[in-house]
């Protein structure tokens, strides 16, 4: 039987590479969350003020980025993922 080769991504076959999004907290206590939902057992630590974390959602992040009820998937500098509410970050430039 033969095998079929992985597919690339459209950003691989055109040569360029994925928009790679940071974003800082707002606030001194931003919730990185488990699930995009406010409940005690979602909590898993806080973010501090200006903390950068990169954007790891997929779907039209750029259009969450300060909107009140939308919520943005992340990854710390230390690796952690999560979710947090994007009505408290900001777009971290460079």
């Amino acid at each position: 039987m033969e095998s079929i080769p992985p597919q690339k991504s459209e950003s691989e076959t055109k040569g360029t590479r994925p928009l790679v999004i940071h974003v800082r907290s707002t606030v001194a206590h931003l919730t990185l969350r488990r699930e995009p939902r406010v409940v005690n057992e979602t909590l898993i630590r806080y973010v501090t003020l200006d903390e950068v974390m990169q954007v790891i959602d997929a779907d039209n992040p750029l259009a969450k980025i300060g909107v009140k009820g939308q919520w943005l998937h992340v990854r710390t500098a230390g690796g952690t993922e999560g979710y947090v509410a994007a009505w408290f970050v900001e777009r971290a430039q460079g």
